[in-house]
């Protein structure tokens, strides 16, 4: 197991599975009772998308174990519809104490938006420390900050490394033309290099950002912002044009499987644990969570390759955020727990179940671990940026995007009108 210095213990308590697809729950409720004196009670809420421990859980059950005089209320809920879910119960006053949220204003949940709209309370500076250089304005409002993060989180192509080697393939396919030849050749047989949740606006779009990492961000850091400034539109950008039709370009090369259009998340993981695919779209913490969860088999982290003589980009992020429900400001004891996930404990309890990368990259060790193929580029820091959604200025436009692709897969959408969906959604 690979060791860094927030994993002391290995996988410290035992933590009770999650089928969150099949779940659903109300909020708890904010402004729980808290006598300030390390007893009290909140509410926490939280999306999972799969069956595999829930570093919230592991986090909440940790603390309460560390202080018996404190109760915490769990609410899972689906990922797919987490973001909806926690706006409705804001909305209507019943959301939890404590919630999972993500940066920026680009999703339902993005921890900026949330605090513009009055619904979180603000956090101590302290929390800054554990975020990313050069992207704190994704987690700031008004010069104040709504989100803890416990670790990193990176996107890239989630990889069978057992099947590469079976394809004959020792190393990841360090162009988008090798790529796409690769496909190609999988196809001919009669079998997809990659699988895709074309049927959830998550993971299609999640597809087309890292498309994009390559072809717009690692060729213009700053496009959000000359967006935003109107300086630049995605009808108008050859780099988003090249980002979709790279997209374009897999679905002719075969790379996805049959019915990608329609498939939900649950056949990522089927396809990959079954040899049936070689990569899948995803989170970078999959691939040592599903290493874990079936032995026998290697998973590591690639890269989305660029073009011949382009430079390759990761998307990287503080991605998941604990914040406080407004309502709860004066919670002591839900304000001790978010406080307390700054703790070495707590980090490592984080790290080990989500098998997220600590903020501090220098410590980790990459060897041996699902992350060393893009242990380089990492290390290096200019070779990737925060979540390109997180910056967008709606959930909309993500959403344009997601909807989009699944529309190039069906062929009801061409390239120039997802952008331009995208540019309606951004608006003025």
């Amino acid at each position: 197991m690979t060791t860094h210095r927030y994993r002391r213990w290995g996988r410290v308590i035992g933590v009770s599975t999650v089928a969150a697809l099949g779940l659903s729950a109300c909020g708890g409720g904010a402004g729980g009772e808290s006598g300030g004196d390390g007893s009290g009670s909140f509410s926490f809420t939280y999306a999972a998308s799969n069956t595999l421990d829930s570093p919230w859980e592991a986090l909440a059950e940790a603390y309460m174990e560390e202080n018996p005089d404190v109760s915490i209320t769990l609410n899972s809920q689906p990922n797919d519809s987490y973001g909806e879910s926690l706006r409705t119960q804001l909305q209507g006053g019943n959301a939890a104490d404590v919630m999972q949220t993500v940066p920026g204003t680009g999703q339902t949940r993005g921890v900026v938006a949330l605090a513009e709209a009055g619904f979180l309370a603000p956090l101590d500076d302290a929390v800054g420390d554990f975020l990313p250089e050069g992207s704190h304005d994704q987690y700031v409002y008004e010069g104040q900050y709504y989100g803890a993060a416990p670790g990193l989180a990176l996107n890239g192509l989630v990889t069978n490394q057992t099947v590469a080697e079976e394809l004959g393939l020792e190393t990841f396919p360090e162009t988008f033309e090798d790529l796409v030849a690769t496909c190609e050749d999988v196809a001919s047989d009669g079998d997809n290099l990659l699988v895709l949740a074309g049927g959830t606006p998550q993971n299609s779009g999640v597809t087309a950002l890292m498309a994009a990492s390559t072809a717009v961000y690692a060729v213009d850091p700053e496009w959000n912002e000359k967006r935003a400034a109107g300086e630049v539109t995605f009808a108008d950008s050859e780099e988003w044009h090249q980002a979709l039709d790279d997209v374009m370009a897999m679905i002719d090369a075969e790379c996805f499987q049959p019915g990608a259009e329609g498939a939900g998340f649950d056949v990522l993981t089927d396809s990959l644990v079954r040899g049936q695919a070689m990569a899948m779209f995803g989170p970078g913490g999959a691939a040592p969570e599903l290493e874990q969860a079936h032995d026998g088999l290697e998973f590591v982290l690639n890269a989305f390759p660029p073009h011949e003589g382009q430079r390759p980009s990761l998307q990287v992020s503080a991605n998941y955020l604990v914040s406080l429900n407004a309502d709860a400001a004066e919670n002591e004891a839900a304000k001790d727990f978010i406080d307390w996930l700054r703790d070495d404990d707590a980090l490592e309890i984080y790290a080990d179940v989500s098998d997220a990368l600590p903020a501090d990259l220098d410590d980790y060790d990459f060897a041996g671990s699902s992350y060393a193929p893009v242990e380089d580029l990492l290390l290096e820091g200019d070779y990737y940026a925060p979540f390109a959604n997180d910056e967008w200025p709606n959930p909309a436009i993500y959403e344009a995007l997601g909807s989009g692709v699944q529309g190039l897969l069906t062929g009801q959408k061409t390239p120039e009108q997802v952008l331009t969906d995208m540019d309606d959604a951004w608006g003025e």
